[in-house]
C-alpha cells in the first residue's frame, strides 16, 4: 500500500517532508515549515489542498488525495522502497573516492594563512580567521575566493538565509549537485534543516 498520511497514524518521517514539501511548492504555506511531523499545520494544509482540489477535507494524505497529487507531479515510492535502502549495502560506495589530502586541496583552491584567537573572542571552538594567501599574492583570501550563490532548491530550508557561502570553484558542482538532487526527487530531505 502506498505510504498513506494521516495526524497521529505511524508515518514514514520522510514520507510527511515529501508531503510537506509539496504542499509549500504547491503555494500551501499552513504547511509551516517542513518538520517531518504531520501535526495540526499539515493537516490544516492538506484539508486547504483538498477543498482547491474539490476532494473532501479530512486533512490525511488518503488514497484519493495521493491520487490526485500524483496527477500534480507528487511521487509515489513503490512499497519496497525503505525495505530496499535499509539494508548495510545500500547504497553501495562509489568506486576510487578517497579523502583529499591538504596537498590537493591547497592545489585546487589556493592556501592561506590564518589565526585563532583567544577562545573567550571564538564563535566556536575551532573558529579561525583567513587572512591571505600562502604566496602572498593577495591579502584577503575570502575576498578573493569565496561567494554567495542562490539555491533555489533551499528555498523552504529551516534557516536558510537565501544563500550558500562556497569556495567560486565550487559554486558550479553545488548547483549541478542540488540539480541532481531535484531531478531524483531527494529535495524534500534537504529541506528539513540547513
Amino acid at each position: 500500500m502506498s505510504f498513506l498520511l494521516a495526524r497521529g497514524a505511524k508515518n514514514v518521517p520522510a514520507e510527511v517532508q515529501r508531503w510537506q514539501y509539496f504542499l509549500l511548492r504547491k503555494g500551501f504555506n499552513q504547511t509551516g515549515g517542513i518538520d517531518a511531523e504531520f501535526g495540526e499545520k499539515t493537516e490544516k494544509a492538506t484539508k486547504f489542498f483538498q477543498v482547491a482540489q474539490e476532494l473532501k477535507p479530512t486533512g490525511a494524505l488518503d488514497a484519493r488525495t495521493l491520487e490526485v497529487a500524483a496527477m500534480m507531479g507528487y511521487t509515489v515510492p513503490p512499497d519496497d522502497y525503505y525495505a530496499k535502502r535499509s539494508k548495510a549495502s545500500w547504497p553501495s560506495k562509489p568506486e576510487g573516492t578517497a579523502s583529499p589530502t591538504n596537498r590537493w586541496r591547497n592545489e585546487q583552491f589556493g592556501c592561506f594563512k590564518f589565526k585563532q584567537l583567544a577562545r573567550p573572542y571564538r564563535a566556536d571552538a575551532e573558529s579561525i580567521v583567513i587572512l591571505g594567501s600562502c604566496d602572498g599574492a593577495y591579502s584577503d583570501w575570502i575576498k578573493q575566493n569565496i561567494i554567495d550563490i542562490e539555491v533555489n532548491q533551499l528555498e523552504f530550508a529551516k534557516g536558510y538565509p537565501g544563500y550558500v557561502r562556497c569556495h567560486r570553484l565550487a559554486a558550479a558542482h553545488i548547483a549541478s549537485l542540488f540539480s541532481a538532487w531535484e531531478k531524483a526527487d531527494l529535495l524534500h530531505l534537504g529541506q528539513y534543516q540547513y
